[in-house]
């Protein structure tokens, strides 16, 4: 040993090293392990000390790595043995790859929930994981205003309550707010109970996938009552699933199962989106399946397109290909070339999704299927229409 420093301070001081110095592009030989001790630990050793300890390093620490090869630089065959073979080209293998820790990175930047100075507390930890020796040039990135950051100094607080309903099975009840046009949120006077199915994210929006129960306090074993029904009147396609947006969710509260028997507690737990609606497998096939994440039921539409739109494109971004067929229209009388220009598009979907999409694309497809949902789409335009004509 070279240094004052206590020896038993080495194989730390090598870990650290290299964690923050090497990867699997970027390796140090001992040599170089040793000048990188002195200059950030201010660690001399000499290089029997490093040779002594390195393979006590490897034990100490699974995530090192060498490559052990002979002392001319040949690589080892299997009838080579231990003898006169040398250690060298040592690295950390990190959990993250730069590539991964970047996607995580600029979900941090972007998202709408996180104020200014949390999101560089959070991007200064995972910056942490990566060797000194990447090019950080994970803060390319557009900054948004502040002003048009969300307000939701409660979505993790209604996050945290949320995964113990979860957990749990638990009915959840709340209140919702609403913007007003003074450009701010109100919160409504009625108490809203849900029976939560699981959590989405669209836009950076996170939402409460839930079945409504009722507006008002009860106990756990009404609530359990209430849910029996509700499960038959989803079966029965008398109930929507509905959705909220997390960070307008305000007071909060987990109910608890106390008064309920060993019975009525295991049918809690055993409560699934399936148990609730045979439209919807599961929490995937929902969000999947429901492009706007806005309150509805399942149903298959039809709508026609020319060939070349830029509804086609816009479809398949806002449904998914896993949800749409798309085939040529075959109208009876057609011309052979009408056929080939016009597309019919078949898509399961929510019914509140495809109005939504069919308003914003109006003169681009035209809804044919179902019957109640192009009266819809119609009045919306006859109202817009007579709107306009009035001033």
């Amino acid at each position: 040993m070279l240094s004052d420093k206590p020896q038993k301070m080495t194989i730390p001081y090598i870990i650290d090293v290299l964690r923050r110095y090497t990867d699997e592009s970027h390796t140090f030989t001992q040599t170089e392990i040793r000048k990188k001790l002195e200059a950030v630990h201010g660690l001399k050793v000499d290089r029997k000390t490093v040779s002594r300890n390195i393979k006590d390093v490897m034990l100490y620490d699974d995530n090192i790595r060498c490559r052990i090869c002979k002392r001319n630089g040949e690589e080892l065959t299997d009838d080579d043995d231990d003898t006169g073979v040398i250690y060298t080209d040592f690295y950390y293998e990190h959990l993250f790859s730069d590539v991964e820790l970047q996607a995580m990175i600029y979900n941090v930047i972007f998202a709408k929930h996180i104020a200014a100075h949390n999101k560089t507390e959070i991007i200064n930890k995972l910056e942490s994981l990566s060797p000194m020796t990447s090019s950080h040039s994970m803060r390319n990135y557009i900054r948004r205003d502040s002003e048009q950051l969300k307000e939701c100094s409660q979505l993790f607080y209604n996050m945290e309550e949320l995964d113990k309903a979860f957990k749990e099975k638990r009915v959840v009840e709340f209140r919702y707010a609403y913007y007003k046009e003074d450009m701010k949120l109100h919160v409504e006077d009625r108490i809203r109970c849900v029976f939560p199915l699981g959590i989405a994210e669209k836009n950076n929006d996170f939402y409460l996938i839930g079945l409504v129960c009722g507006g008002k306090e009860q106990s756990a074993r009404e609530t359990i009552n209430d849910i029996k029904v509700l499960i038959e009147d989803a079966e029965r396609g008398t109930r929507r699933i509905s959705t909220f947006r997390i960070d307008r969710i305000r007071d909060l509260r987990v109910t608890e199962n106390e008064d309920l028997s060993e019975k009525e507690k295991k049918l809690a737990r055993e409560m699934t989106l399936k148990s609730f609606s045979n439209e919807w497998q599961n929490i995937i096939d929902y969000v999947n399946q429901n492009g706007s994440l806005s309150s509805g039921r399942l149903i298959t539409a039809k709508f026609r397109t020319e060939a070349g739109s830029e509804a086609i494109s816009d479809a398949i971004d806002y449904f998914g290909k896993a949800n749409i067929h798309i085939i040529p229209e075959n109208r009876p009388g057609a011309a052979e070339d009408d056929a080939k220009k016009n597309l019919l598009f078949i898509v399961k979907t929510n019914d509140a999704a495809m109005l939504e999409f069919a308003k914003l694309h109006a003169g681009k497809l035209t809804l044919l299927e179902p019957d109640y949902l192009r009266d819809e789409l119609a009045a919306v335009f006859k109202t817009a229409y007579e709107s306009i004509s009035a001033n």
